[in-house]
This record gives C-alpha cells, sequence and structure tokens, in this order.
C-alpha cells in the first residue's frame, strides 16, 4: 500500500532494552526464546561481560569502516582480558544467532500473512531472508532445521501477540520445509554451474553474482570460495544484496493492465479539464440505455457527462455498442478512463455539434463480462478454502469470451485441488448468493473485512467500492457484477499453469461460455474419434489399442534393428583387415538409417577397443 510514513526512530525494542538492565536487546525481547535458540544450535552463548564491552563501544562502530570494525574487537578484548581474534569470534557467533531470532521471526511473520516465497516482489523478500537463515545455520555448524525454529517463534508469539502465527502454522512448517529443501537442491545446481562458467571463462561479473545468487541461491562468498578453489579470485561488492534487492524491488511483481494504453498524450491533457463522469454502470449496473449531455468531443473522443459505457478497468474489458448523436449512430469501439473521466473512442469524428446524446450498450457481451468478472471472485473464494488463506490475487483479466484469475502458491495445483476448487465454486453458484455492491469508508472497511479488501490492488481513495459475495468472497472492486451467484450459471477451469515462481494461473469460462467450450471439446473429441476409427464412446478403447499396438510394434522393431546389426557386425567382422596388428573394420553397405551406422560402429569397438572402423 502506497502510504507515507513518518520513521520516527524512536526503537520501541531499545526502551524495553533500556529497562531491563540487560546487555543487548535480544534478551529483553526474546527471554527464554534465546535460551532455546543456544541449545538448538550447539551454541554456547558468549561471556556476559564481553556482551556489555560490546554494547558500551556500539556507539562508536562504523560498520562501513573495515578499521573502525577492528578497533571494535580490539577495545571489547582488552576490556575482559581476551585476545581481538577470540573476542571477534565470540561476537560475531553471538550475532549469527540473533539474526537467525530475527530471520526466523520475520519468516513466520511474512508467511502467516499469506507471502508465497518466489523471485518477485515480496515473495522474492521473504526467500532472501529464508536463505539468510539457512546460510546462518550451516555458518554456525548447526544441523538444526530452520523448520523447527521458526516454528519455535511461531508458538512464542502465536499465543499473545500475533495469533495468525498459530492459526496459520501448517502453511509456516510447510512452506519453510519446501523451501529448505529447493534451496539444498539449488545449491548442488549453483556449484556446478559456478565450475562450468569457469571453464568457458576465468572471471565471474557481478551479474554472474547476481544471476547464480537469484537461480540458485549460492551467496557470493560461497562462489567465491568455490573459485578459489579452482584458482580464480572473484571480487564481491560490499553492499551485494543492497544491489541485489534494489533490482528486485524495481522489477516488480505481475504486470498490470494499463488503465489507458493507447490514448494519445495530448487527449489525456485533454481529458483533465473535465468534471468527474457519473457511473450509471454503478448505479445500475443492468442497464442497456441511457441519455447524456455531450461535454466535449475532439476528434473521435467524447466525453459524457454520465455513460453506461464501462471503461478498462479491474482487469475487466470495455464495453463497447451504439452512440447517437444529431440523429446519427456511432459505434463505441472502445472506452477508457483517465483519473474520474470517462472517454468513449468512436469508429468515425462526429460531423456535427451535439449537445445530447443518447447510448446503447453491448448487452450480451456487457452480461458475459459480468458473469466472468463475478465468477473470478467466486474461484478466488474457492481457491482460499481449497488451498489455504496464503492465497491472494496476483493479477486477473476478465474477457467476454474467458477469464483468468493468478493467485499466489508455493507449488503447482493437482488435479485432485482444482477439481475441488471448480467443484465448490459450482456449489457457491448453486446456492444462491447475493452479490452485493456498497460504497463504504475506508476504514471502516478495513476494520470490517480486513486488508484482504486489496486482492486486485489499492484504490488510493477515501471511499471504497465494495463487492460482497455473502460470507464467500469480499473486495474493493471497480467492475460490474451479477446481482446474484446463480446467474453465473456454472463454470468450468480450462487451463491451469505456473505462471512464474509462486504463481499459478487459472483460466476458466463462465454462463454461457461453457456450453460453448464443452461444444468445442465434443467436436475436438469427435475428430480424434475419427481419426483412430469408430465412434466418441469408444475413443478411450481405441486409444488404449493404439498405444498397446505403437509399443508391441516398436519393441519387435528394436529387436528387428538389433537382429540386423550384429548379423552385418558379424559380416564386417569376417571381412576386415589386419594392419600392423591392428584391425580394420570397414562399413560397405549403405544403411537407410543414419543411428544404425552409430549402433554399429559402436558394437564393433566394444568387441574390439584397438580395431579401427571406416564407415
Amino acid at each position: 500500500i502506497p502510504l507515507r510514513v513518518v520513521d520516527t526512530g524512536y526503537g520501541i525494542e531499545r526502551l524495553a532494552w533500556f529497562t531491563q538492565k540487560v546487555p543487548t536487546a535480544f534478551h529483553a525481547v526474546y527471554g527464554s526464546l534465546l535460551d532455546e535458540f543456544y541449545k538448538l544450535l550447539g551454541v554456547e552463548p558468549a561471556p556476559r561481560n564481553l556482551l556489555w564491552a560490546a554494547a558500551r563501544d556500539a556507539g562508536r562502530l562504523d560498520p562501513e569502516n573495515p578499521e573502525s570494525i577492528k578497533r571494535f574487537y580490539e577495545r571489547a578484548a582488552r576490556d575482559v582480558g581476551l585476545e581481538p581474534s577470540e573476542a571477534e569470534k565470540l561476537l560475531r557467533r553471538e550475532a549469527a544467532v540473533y539474526a537467525l531470532l530475527d530471520h526466523s521471526k520475520t519468516i513466520a511473520l511474512m508467511l502467516a500473512d499469506g507471502i508465497v516465497p518466489s523471485n518477485t516482489g515480496e515473495g522474492y523478500l521473504a526467500r532472501l531472508v529464508i536463505r539468510r537463515a539457512i546460510r546462518l545455520i550451516k555458518k554456525l555448524g548447526s544441523d538444526v532445521s530452520l523448520v523447527e525454529l521458526v516454528e519455535r517463534q511461531a508458538r512464542f508469539w502465536g499465543n499473545d501477540y500475533y495469533p495468525q502465527m498459530l492459526r496459520n502454522i501448517d502453511y509456516i512448517l510447510k512452506v519453510t520445509r519446501i523451501e529448505e529443501e529447493r534451496y539444498r537442491r539449488s545449491l548442488e545446481r549453483g556449484l556446478r554451474e559456478v565450475a562450468r562458467l569457469l571453464r568457458r571463462k576465468r572471471s565471474l561479473s557481478l551479474d554472474d553474482l547476481i544471476v547464480l545468487y537469484d537461480s540458485h541461491g549460492l551467496p557470493p562468498d560461497m562462489v567465491a570460495e568455490a573459485a578459489a578453489k579452482l584458482g580464480v579470485k572473484v571480487d564481491v561488492p560490499h553492499n551485494f544484496y543492497a544491489i541485489v534487492a534494489e533490482r528486485h524491488g524495481a522489477s516488480g511483481g505481475i504486470a498490470k493492465r494499463a488503465e489507458h494504453p493507447s490514448l494519445p498524450q495530448d487527449v489525456v491533457g485533454w481529458l483533465k479539464g473535465f468534471p468527474a463522469t457519473e457511473r450509471l454502470f454503478h448505479q445500475n449496473p443492468y442497464l442497456r440505455e441511457f441519455n447524456a449531455k455531450v461535454l466535449g468531443v475532439k476528434g473521435v473522443y467524447l466525453v459524457l457527462d454520465r455513460t453506461a459505457f464501462y471503461p478498462t478497468g479491474g482487469g475487466q474489458l470495455y464495453d463497447t455498442g451504439v452512440i447517437r448523436l444529431c440523429g446519427e449512430e456511432y459505434q463505441v469501439k472502445r472506452v477508457e478512463k483517465v483519473g474520474d473521466v470517462i472517454v468513449h473512442v468512436l469508429d468515425r469524428e462526429p460531423r456535427s455539434n451535439c449537445s445530447e446524446a443518447w447510448g446503447r450498450i453491448d448487452w450480451e457481451r456487457r452480461y458475459r463480462l459480468m458473469r466472468h468478472h463475478t465468477c473470478v471472485h467466486v474461484i478466488l473464494g474457492a481457491a482460499r478454502r481449497v488451498l489455504g488463506e496464503h492465497v491472494w490475487q496476483a493479477g486477473a483479466e476478465k474477457t467476454p469470451e474467458k477469464a483468468r484469475l493468478d493467485i499466489t502458491h508455493y507449488e503447482t495445483l493437482s488435479p485432485e485441488e482444482i477439481r475441488r476448487i471448480e467443484e465448490l465454486a459450482n456449489r457457491a453458484i448453486l446456492e444462491r448468493i447475493d452479490v452485493e455492491t456498497k460504497i463504504v469508508d475506508r476504514n471502516e472497511a478495513e476494520k470490517l473485512y480486513g486488508f484482504r479488501l486489496y486482492q486486485g490492488g489499492v484504490p488510493m481513495t477515501p471511499r471504497l467500492r465494495v463487492v460482497k459475495i455473502g460470507d464467500w468472497d469480499v473486495e474493493a472492486c471497480f467492475g460490474t457484477h451479477v446481482a446474484n451467484t446463480a446467474e453465473i450459471g456454472a463454470v468450468k477451469i480450462t487451463r491451469v499453469e505456473k505462471l512464474q515462481d509462486g504463481v499459478i494461473r487459472l483460466e476458466l469460462v463462465a454462463g454461457s461460455e461453457v456450453a460453448r467450450y464443452a461444444s468445442e471439446l465434443e467436436e475436438r473429441v469427435n475428430r480424434a474419434a475419427s481419426i483412430v476409427g469408430g465412434n466418441a464412446t469408444e475413443l478411450e478403447k481405441r486409444v488404449e489399442k493404439l498405444i498397446r499396438d505403437y509399443n508391441n510394434t516398436r519393441q519387435n522393431f528394436n529387436k528387428l534393428r538389433r537382429y540386423i546389426v550384429e548379423q552385418l557386425a558379424e559380416r564386417i567382422k569376417n571381412e576386415s583387415l589386419t594392419i600392423d596388428g591392428i584391425r580394420i573394420y570397414v562399413v560397405k553397405d549403405k544403411l537407410p538409417l543414419h543411428d544404425l551406422y552409430q549402433e554399429l560402429t559402436k558394437l564393433l569397438s566394444q568387441e574390439d577397443p584397438d580395431g579401427i572402423t571406416i564407415a
């Protein structure tokens, strides 16, 4: 949410630290959990007097200055009678434990809020923290699982402070476990990739380091260590992680549809001079015809004081239809919105200056859009019930022919999960749930429904248009919807694919498009049946028989190939020559398949490794 925040720098955890008279804020905030982490990690706590010495001197430390860091360890060591190297070792180990405390708590909080680890946006931050935590565990030489540390955090904080941690603990632990395993496999692949890169070129650039980190999770220090074993020095920027985070922050997440992608800039500027257009499509989405006053015309661009034509927005396509000006009808090719002003793009420039207009939307097209838009809400509610509360809308598009919904999820959907989502959605349609639309003050809406409202993005307005489908789904939404889920008729999920790491795309059809989809599917089945022979009811059996016949034929063909190769090899051996103790095999036959030469030469070389085959 693009909010302006004032960072006061109070450091509330520091206040707890000062009042409890303990050496660090971690002792104050985590208390007994810190002791649990020492035991789980197999780490002996640093001496208290060393921690106090470090705390007293921390204000003089410049973490960006290596000389300042060196002096910090020297002063702390001198205060407690240790060697600087020993003090540094103890304090660095202690810092790793503290970092794991913070990281594991952050992981529990992020996952409890429904974030799915991925390589973009907030999902990337979750993955970044998880992988840093895993590396810290490895650095400490511990074999404890990150899952165990995260579970301790969830149970420590979940009862009194963050109940969502315990509510979503199954999801939190499952995703952490999956990410641990993915990272392990990725590291193995990554180290092989480092060796491959260094065989091709004897240096690694910053871009190479970032690719290795993003694609395989290889931290730059691990890359540098692997490269050093191969005799290559790799320079790692001290702010490497800041560079990576900045790049990912700039890349953003799923691409959103532009609100006015093809309007000329002069038209956009012209539109800003008009008052807000009255949205008849919100007042009554079933309104098909309307009268309005003409406020302005610029070429083929028309602005009215009010309109029933829906503009592109909220992932929903614009309406089309006709507008009559001075007795002449014009086709509405496209409708866009700039700010609160709606502009109609006509098929040609009006010939007369008219003050009044009459419009009629293409109702059949609009109704299909309304069904698809409402159906996306229903499918989202079903997905959340089947997959878990972590599911969020990552993108959506509604057209007259179909709709698509991108959701956050950590793995590809199974056929059973897809079936259950579709079944639940159709059940909600049959339950005839009313679809309510109301304008609500933003603060009141957030209090009533929470941030789940913002599935399709965050409208930066003081009042929100809230679309509520009973207890099934509620969202802040600009689109047009049917009045009751029964009007959707039915829904069919037609395609599911993994769009990117952490995002699954569902394509679907609703209403009359389900019948059209079934009809097209039936046609394809009938065509396939005619190709294999028989009718549609026999298709499955005939395909199974074809596959069996194909496999049998392939087996027989391979046996025949082997027999031919062996016979040829025997004949060639009988006709071979011996020169200076080396046998020469000559393949004189012109073989119909090129790979037969390969099989033949391979067989001959296996039987006589020192021989020479000429083909």
